[in-house]
């Protein structure tokens, strides 16, 4: 069956079903038989069956703990796993953060609202997804929840202009106008000639007038 197996994948193209039939059939009817095990499990590696792979290579390892190349392999293939993955992570919050952006600047806060949740659950460290809560809090009038969600966006992204203006629009809502004027000036300092810079100095003029 090993022999097979092997033969299967000499073929041009690869005959990769064949093989995976014939390693598995080696490898049931001599579990010992570690180099069938490691064919079978460089063959998922190569067709991008990195989880099937590495559950081969920990089932060897666990009677051949000193396998080196299977140890090697293992450690490859964990490693460029955990990148894969964090990157459909990343691809999945990025699509809910511009979803929950969208509701938002379409008077949709509530629905926003979740959206933006479940983003801080899939990365607490995030900024984006605290700013667009503190932004949908001030949307829906919840002022004081707004300065927390916009205080956590700045702790994980200190110098971040846009909770900056969230912050200073929140302090005005609620009437505090020098904690307004402050992040104001903060905002202005960050980004002079932000989206919401024409904003920030008006409001300072107005207050230092009043």
């Amino acid at each position: 069956e090993y022999v097979l197996g092997a033969a299967a994948l000499g073929e041009d193209p690869p005959q990769w079903d064949a093989a995976e039939r014939h390693f598995k059939a080696a490898v049931e009817n001599a579990p010992t038989m570690l180099r069938a095990q490691f064919r079978l499990a460089r063959m998922h590696a190569a067709r991008g069956g990195m989880p099937e792979a590495i559950a081969v290579l920990e089932r060897m390892l666990q009677a051949a703990p000193d396998h080196e190349r299977a140890k090697a392999l293992l450690a490859t293939l964990s490693q460029r796993l955990a990148r894969e993955q964090e990157k459909t992570s990343k691809a999945a919050h990025e699509e809910l953060i511009g979803r929950a952006d969208r509701l938002r600047e379409t008077d949709r806060a509530e629905r926003a609202l979740e959206l933006y949740k479940r983003a801080i659950a899939m990365d607490s460290t995030e900024p984006r997804g605290y700013t667009g809560l503190g932004w949908c809090y001030l949307d829906l009038d919840r002022r004081d929840e707004a300065v927390a969600m916009f205080r956590k966006a700045i702790q994980h992204a200190p110098g971040a202009a846009d909770p900056t203006m969230g912050l200073a629009e929140a302090y005005r809502l609620k009437g505090s106008e020098r904690e307004a004027l402050k992040y104001y000036r903060a905002y202005l300092e960050l980004a002079p000639k932000g989206p919401e810079a024409a904003v920030a100095r008006r409001m300072i003029e107005q207050m230092t007038r009043e």
